[in-house]
């Protein structure tokens, strides 16, 4: 074998010996980290475990024992080998813990710090009129009340500084028709108020009026607004429903409205302060326990409001402002669940998830209406789905519940840190003003910000001059990195320099033919739109102070003594030559 032979034999085998090692590296990461697109598609499933139980209840996530990990928590009906618990499931599927109950739930786990010990606590009810604290780190028994008629408590549980002083308060309803407070502290009863009737709807707390203090609202035979500091509501209007109000400011006029699907067949528009109608609806069906979502879903800049229905077994949606028909869509049975908006295949619009009774988790186009998706599991749904990234892949999951005793992760191709994004619990939008904490005042809920893993105290996650709710409803960004597109140009300077901070590839361009790229641009502090920063007629590339109008002067000015000097020294030179 020549030389040349024996070269090019050589050269192939590394090449081949390469090809694999990459290859094999690339197979390596695919089983670590199992994130891209053509691996795991929209809609796939990626788990499914059985909780031996049917369930009423929705399902809850949320890092409770500060593992880094995310958990899901979900209540169990009276039947099967785990009834009347509350199960913790981890992110791969598999059952952690649960902790027996007295009876079954109906209700959806609430996850917060209610005794300000800084670890995330459990809040539960069940039918035989308790309610549960159970502290997330160990699931052990923080408290629990008993309501003295024993009735059944069917509400989800609301959370919140009820009168700004130092504690957190628990509201719940119960069959018994009374709205009970309780400190979250203890668990000790702070009051209770007789509403005439029993409740499915979970109460919402909300500063109606913008007088700094907090409201409770109630749905059911009556809708009613009470005071914190009065057993009399402040107004009260007769309309009969089980549906949780979703509350938001949909025409921007700085009052609140208040949003309700009806047993009477209607979907309605109260102003939140009085109590007044501002717009209804009328429906085929009627409206029973799915709650109205309040959302922007086809980016047309007005509110729109989606809310399934019972008997006819659809789902609306409705301009929010004045409550004109948009469209829908029908299944094939009840709608139970409360719809849940997010990204489902990531191309930057909203979409609808929400369940029915035929079996079948729906995914619609926020736009339109019309059916993306739909995954069929063994047993009627009756669960709300929740989306968040439990796996923390970038990318939102969909976890939802069956009469099958199943629980449900399927994957999704929608971003994680975007808003509509994760959806832990239920109330998740966070344009709604539900009935969640919001301990830094930016308008994300402490629990969206605990899914998002933003600092729910702090505005500004990263301290990047952006706050983390303009990062992630205005600029898409991820605000717990300052520079999200990982470009080395941090977020801010490139929203003040009219670059795109999720969009890599723009560090190499040169928008303004200087000569340097915008990253150079960013390391030498010109600007990337400029050829002449500091317009002193010389290009950017070739000026040794770019941002120094004065420095060429002073450079000339030295280059010219320079140049005087030695020709001074030359004239010297040539007279004693002389």
């Amino acid at each position: 074998m020549n030389k040349k032979s024996f070269f090019s034999s050589v050269m192939g085998v590394l090449l081949l010996s390469s090809q694999i090692l990459l290859f094999s590296i690339g197979i390596l990461n695919l089983n670590i980290t199992p994130t891209s697109s053509y691996l795991i598609r929209a809609g796939d499933l990626i788990w499914n475990v059985s909780i031996y139980s049917s369930t009423y209840s929705s399902p809850s996530m949320a890092d409770v024992d500060n593992d880094g990990q995310i958990e899901i928590l979900i209540g169990t009906s009276s039947d099967g080998s785990y009834a009347n618990s509350i199960i913790c499931i981890n992110s791969q599927g598999y059952i952690e813990w649960r902790y027996d109950l007295n009876g079954s739930v109906s209700g959806v786990p609430s996850i917060a710090d209610v005794n300000n010990d800084n670890v995330l606590d459990i809040l539960i009810a069940d039918t035989t009129g308790i309610v549960y604290c159970i502290k997330g780190s160990d699931h052990t028994q923080q408290w629990n009340y008993t309501i003295p008629s024993k009735s059944q408590i069917s509400s989800s549980i609301a959370i919140g500084n009820l009168d700004n002083d130092a504690n957190i308060e628990v509201a719940f309803t119960a069959g018994d028709g009374k709205l009970y407070v309780l400190n979250g502290q203890n668990g000790n009863l702070e009051y209770n108020f007789t509403t005439g009737s029993s409740y499915l709807a979970c109460p919402v707390i909300v500063d109606v009026d913008n007088d700094g203090r907090k409201e409770i609202i109630v749905s059911a035979g009556t809708i009613l607004c009470f005071r914190t500091d009065s057993i009399f509501p402040i107004w009260n209007v007769s309309y009969s429903s089980s549906s949780t109000p979703a509350i938001a400011d949909v025409d921007n006029d700085g009052i609140l409205e208040i949003f309700l699907g009806l047993e009477s067949n209607k979907i309605i528009c109260l102003n939140a302060a009085t109590g007044a109608l501002k717009w209804s609806y009328d429906l085929i069906g009627y409206v029973h326990h799915s709650s109205p979502v309040v959302a922007d879903v086809d980016k047309d800049g007005v509110m729109e409001l989606i809310i399934g229905t019972y008997v006819e077994n659809a789902i609306y949606c409705l301009n929010a402002v004045n409550g004109n028909f948009k469209w829908k869509y029908v299944t094939n049975d009840w709608i139970y669940s409360t719809p849940v908006i997010a990204e489902f295949n990531g191309d930057g619009f909203i979409d609808i998830f929400v369940s029915s009774w035929d079996k079948n988790l729906y995914v619609l186009d926020g736009r339109n209406g019309a059916l993306m998706y739909k995954y069929q599991t063994g047993g009627q749904i009756y669960s709300n789905p929740l989306v968040g990234d439990i796996d923390e892949d970038g990318l939102l999951e969909i976890i939802f519940s069956s009469f099958d005793k199943g629980v449900y992760c399927l994957a999704t191709n929608g971003r994680s840190t975007s808003i509509p994004g994760p959806w832990p619990m239920f109330g998740g939008d966070p344009t709604i003003k539900l009935f969640y904490m919001d301990s830094d005042n930016d308008n994300i809920p402490n629990h969206l910000e605990m899914a998002l893993k933003t600092a729910p105290n702090i505005k500004d996650t990263d301290n990047d001059g952006n706050d983390d709710n303009v990062e992630i409803t205005i600029y898409s960004t991820d605000p717990t990195k300052k520079d999200t597109d990982g470009d080395t140009m941090p977020d801010n300077w490139e929203i003040q320099n009219q670059l795109n901070p999720n969009y890599i590839n723009d560090a190499f361009s040169d928008y303004d033919n200087d000569g340097l790229t915008n990253q150079n641009e960013y390391l030498r502090g010109t600007n990337p739109h400029d050829p002449d920063s500091d317009n002193d007629f010389l290009n950017d590339l070739l000026d040794p102070a770019p941002n120094n109008f004065l420095m060429p002067m002073v450079y000339g000015g030295a280059v010219l003594g320079i140049i005087l000097v030695i020709m001074i020294i030359s004239l010297k030179s040539k007279r004693k030559s002389k």
